[in-house]
């Protein structure tokens, strides 16, 4: 057997306070994402971006991949018996919905409230709810704190260490640079204010140049004060329908241009609809086929959308594991809970064990 350093072995080596360019503030690590760094760590940036239509439509169509799902569960009948009864008493479907949060922001910080049963000697879990990112912070050991607020400010400081069974945090895709996790409306950010530029200059320009004109024509011996006078009874005339003038004034409707003015704007807005598409769904089809779509391409589309929910679906599906864990091992000690598996309708095992769920 050959020698090893017990020491080095047990000790980790690549660290931030060796290695990383990274500067600590106060011991916190702040959220790496650029777009949040240049407005202040302000989290409402992005749920602005959920009022775009079609941004909206491309995130509740990759929801539902997992919403749809039914909770199945496995273990023993009292294992079963018992997770029902905990689901049975919270929102399970706002929930899941919730913990899908997570793939916009990154993460989801979930807090456990919690009863208390004199009667039978239980704590007795009540619900799981989201609470905003911005109320937390991740360490320069990747630990999530609650982040120091005073008079309305946010701290870079050393946060409150979370209670035990207290909180489930939910994370997409978190690594170790990026404890805060993926956000995919960081993807579609640039594109949905592009498209919202693209569209108030539209409506713009429609509203100046799309509609039908008053032409009026004067003699070329008419003086300012009189184009003026002119000028101004036509204003006038548009409130009140009756116009006064001269007979070498003249006075005329012009249509616009019968050509489509709008088609760069179009385009332009289409452009961002698919780069939202592609980075939402990783495809456009399903929302948007048009004449250029297919059969087939539809099929290998919707394929995309059902791999997409199978990897979503572990995210409410670890939460709510957790949740029937801290509920078991807080009333009955180290012992096993039942296991929630969502799964597509065609693929259950059998209906004895289906959960029903509420909203």
């Amino acid at each position: 057997m050959q020698l090893y350093s017990l020491k080095k072995l047990t000790s980790e080596v690549a660290t931030r306070k060796k290695l990383s360019s990274f500067t600590s503030l106060m011991g916190v690590l702040p959220d790496p994402n650029k777009i949040l760094e240049e407005n202040a760590y302000d989290y409402s940036i992005f749920r602005d971006l959920l009022t775009d239509p079609h941004l909206s439509a491309a995130l509740q169509q990759r929801k539902m991949q997992v919403l749809e799902k039914i909770i199945y569960l496995h273990g023993t009948n009292d294992q079963i018996k018992r997770a029902k009864k905990v689901l049975g008493r919270i929102g399970v479907f706002r929930i899941i919905n919730e913990c899908l949060n997570s793939l916009l922001y990154g993460f989801s910080p979930m807090e456990v409230i919690y009863d208390y049963d004199e009667l039978s000697n239980e704590l007795i879990i009540t619900d799981l709810r989201e609470k905003p990112q911005e109320w937390f912070i991740f360490d320069t050991k990747n630990e999530i704190k609650l982040r120091k607020k005073v008079d309305g400010n946010y701290f870079f400081e050393p946060g409150q260490t979370l209670p035990d069974y207290k909180f489930i945090i939910v994370r997409n895709l978190p690594s170790y640079e990026n404890p805060y996790g993926e956000k995919l409306l960081a993807n579609v950010y640039w594109p949905v204010i592009f498209k919202r530029a693209a569209i108030e200059y539209w409506q713009d320009r429609v509203e100046r140049y799309g509609l039908p004109f008053i032409e009026g024509d004067y003699p070329d011996s008419a003086s300012a004060e009189e184009i003026t006078a002119f000028e101004n009874k036509i204003e006038e005339m548009l409130e009140t329908n009756i116009l006064t003038k001269k007979e070498s004034y003249k006075l005329s409707f012009k249509e616009p241009p019968k050509y489509e003015l709008g088609k760069s704007f179009e385009y332009i807005i289409n452009f961002h609809n698919n780069e939202i598409s592609k980075a939402v769904l990783s495809e456009t089809l399903t929302i948007e086929i048009g004449s250029s779509g297919s059969y087939n391409a539809a099929n290998v589309h919707r394929d995309m959308l059902r791999m997409l929910g199978n990897g979503d679906k572990q995210l409410p599906e670890l939460t709510l594991n957790r949740l029937l864990q801290y509920d078991m091992f807080l009333n009955f000690g180290k012992v096993e809970a039942a296991k929630v598996e969502l799964l597509d309708k065609e693929s259950l095992p059998d209906k004895k064990n289906i959960l029903n769920i509420r909203g």
